[in-house]
């Protein structure tokens, strides 16, 4: 029988060569254009899905056309391999199971976790605080509204929480990374202001023993709970106010990567060898990681990794923790989507951000996108938000009283990420006589801009947000920057456009309205204590957009003649400090209470006031000159920009050329 065996699989072995060939030239002539985030069936597709092997040290995917593949096909080798003592069943792994290899010699320089690795186990927890102090941590990152935390299931982690404490020694490196990265978290949200710069800071050194728990738990072999521990490791990262963009982005390719490893982008529905409890979560964690690429990616200007994927994977469900456990012979039905959990949001956010996504991709073509392209999108997205239940779609705060701060923010996210993508989609029309696509853009960043303002009032003692993270404004801030930059280019465009028709005094009425909040949300950024570089960044884009724009208006009553700010905010928390205030109604009549606020050209408040832009020129952003009203946006290089505060290198083509020319030494180049 082993002959038998070991005859056939060679055969297959020599074909394998062919197979995979055949299979990239299909690939070449047919490209991928299915979105990673698609809301498909769990049921699993007829035919062969590729192979997926699950063991305590490995979870391992090849696709249909690979050789392990087709082995797999042939009953009496699936028998063999189904037998093999190496292979396990998907349940998810108790705490307690300790790897059979380490992640190589002591010492030895890691590429994407830089730093000493000579760590054991033994090391790591010796840095566990003592139970009562893990206990709060742990619970101030579960019951704080982090993007991400539906990627760990709670009930499953309390379990093996318990064991831990019973027996630390016998820990996984995964999972110690797993519970470092949580309790760095659980530490930063325990804090109702960020800490300062030079303020020790106990989260710095969970986060930092959560990456020697991945270096060492090998990494480079995927297994239960090391996308969840990369996830969380990076999304620290990002709470940092002067973090890294760059790094954290590269360090999230290793998660792509990884993930496209493990099969993450094929749902696991309905397969026999995976539970149904752990083919939920595969479906959470991919959800996450298409979050993180096509959010951050387009935050620093950047392509997303995943979209080319083939990818089946399902939503998740609507389920809390509750409905389901690794016990679980067969998932429940999903909840109402107008029941609220704490997934609903989330899922309804990963179905924006496919039709963002695409929206990045049209807005960042070399051609001038086709408008109907850019419509039907819109189209697509606007019947994701008709489909929204209400408890999720935005309510004036004058209409949500009885709400928690918290579904109050989520209705802000997912209100965001909508006016977001329509101003993506339409952001290169600015400038041009695309009236209906200039209107739609500037419309979603006006109500961005009008968003920030309430925000801006609400999170003061005795508001309604006061309660809220400075985290949560933080995830915010893309948008807000996005909204008043839209409304910035568009003050320069509309002074000197042709086509403006209209009484004048209505033309007039309309760009006071609009520098007026502008010059509002520039304040906002411009006073925000210990401000994160980005939002110091803003500040300093939207004065000169702002200045620019007054001085095309004739408005010779500079900001600094009109006196200083009457107050501060810190940390976008804080003290209550007196202030004036007007009605302003809002798109359905509904008064808001908003400051009335005296404004000043001054540096940003707190630490490292310097923005970085006095060094970098306006020129760099745009194609041509600001002051030319004539010119068109490099919205990725100014993407790239305020999140980086890194320009574009012009000569960048001809640097790649360079590099990648024909090395004579080798011979004449190829024809």
């Amino acid at each position: 029988m082993r002959r038998r065996l070991d005859s056939l699989e060679q055969m297959v072995k020599d074909l394998g060569g062919i197979a995979t060939k055949n299979h990239k030239d299909v690939e070449a002539a047919n490209p991928s254009t299915t979105d990673p985030t698609s809301d498909t069936s769990s049921q699993p597709p007829t035919g062969s899905q590729g192979r997926l092997k699950i063991t305590d040290n490995e979870t391992a995917f090849v696709g249909p056309a690979h050789w392990e593949s087709l082995v797999n096909e042939i009953a009496e080798i699936k028998t063999h391999l189904d037998d093999d003592p190496d292979v396990v069943s998907s349940t998810v792994p108790g705490v307690l199971t300790q790897p059979t290899t380490s992640s190589g010699s002591r010492g030895t320089p890691d590429l994407f976790f830089p730093g000493p690795n000579a760590y054991t186990v033994e090391d790591l927890l010796a840095y566990v605080p003592a139970k009562s102090t893990c206990d709060k941590l742990i619970a101030a990152f579960f019951m704080s509204c982090d993007t991400y935390r539906y990627i760990v299931h709670v009930p499953t982690f309390q379990q093996q929480y318990t064991a831990f404490w019973e027996n630390p020694a016998a820990a996984s490196p995964v999972w110690l990374a797993v519970l470092f990265d949580i309790l760095a978290l659980g530490d930063q949200y325990s804090h109702k202001t960020p800490p300062g710069f030079s303020e020790p800071h106990p989260g710095e050194v969970f986060h930092e023993m959560a990456t020697h728990a991945v270096i060492l738990a090998d990494y480079g072999r995927p297994k239960f709970y090391l996308l969840e521990a990369l996830i969380l490791l990076i999304r620290y990262g990002q709470t940092k106010s002067d973090a890294d963009q760059l790094k954290l982005w590269l360090q999230l390719g290793l998660v792509t990567r990884l993930a496209t490893r493990m099969g993450m982008f094929r749902d696991a529905g309905g397969r026999s060898d995976v539970t149904p409890f752990l083919a939920e979560i595969r479906r959470r964690i991919w959800l996450a990681i298409c979050h993180l690429d096509i959010i951050f990616s387009y935050q620093i200007g950047l392509v997303s990794v995943i979209r080319a994927l083939q990818a089946n994977t399902a939503m998740p469900l609507n389920l809390d923790d509750s409905d389901f456990s690794t016990q679980s012979e067969h998932l429940p039905p999903p909840r109402p989507a107008s029941e609220k959990t704490f997934i609903a949001s989330s899922i309804i956010m990963g179905h924006m951000i496919l039709i963002f996504a695409e929206a990045v991709s049209l807005s960042n073509s070399f051609d001038r996108p086709d408008p109907a392209i850019a419509h039907r999108l819109n189209a697509q997205l606007t019947k994701i938000h008709e489909d929204t239940p209400s408890i999720l779609r935005m309510k004036p705060l004058d209409q949500s009283f009885g709400d928690t701060p918290q579904l109050i923010m989520e209705r802000i996210k997912v209100e965001l990420i909508r006016l977001k993508t329509i101003c993506v989609l339409f952001r290169r029309h600015l400038g041009t006589t695309d009236h209906l696509e200039r209107k739609l853009c500037l419309g979603a960043a006006l109500e961005i801009v009008d968003i920030h303002l309430v925000l801006g009032e609400a999170i003061w003692e005795g508001g309604q947000l006061e309660s809220i993270h400075y985290q949560q404004i933080r995830d915010c801030m893309d948008c807000f920057i996005l909204g008043g930059i839209v409304v910035g280019v568009e003050l320069s465009h509309s002074k000197h456009r042709a086509e403006s028709k209209g009484p004048e005094s209505s033309i007039r009425e309309e760009r006071k309205s609009m520098m007026d909040a502008l010059e509002k949300s520039t304040e906002i950024w411009s006073n925000w204590e210990r401000a994160p570089m980005i939002a110091r960044r803003a500040a300093k884009a939207l004065s000169h957009l702002l200045e620019q724009s007054r001085s095309q208006s004739g408005d010779s009553g500079s900001r600094h003649e009109r006196g200083k700010l009457t107050r501060t905010i810190p940390a976008m928390m804080g003290k209550n400090n007196s202030h004036d205030a007007h009605q302003v109604p809002t798109q359905d009549g509904t008064p808001n209470i908003r400051p009335t606020v005296q404004t000043s050209m001054i540096q940003p408040a707190g630490d490292g006031a310097q923005t970085g832009f006095d060094e970098i020129s306006f020129d760099d952003i745009f194609d041509t000159p600001m002051n030319d009203v004539t010119a068109t946006i490099d919205w990725s290089a100014w993407d790239t920009l305020l999140n980086t505060g890194e320009a574009q290198d012009p000569t960048l083509f001809n640097i790649l050329q360079q590099d990648f020319s024909w090395d004579t030494r080798f011979g004449p180049a190829p024809s």
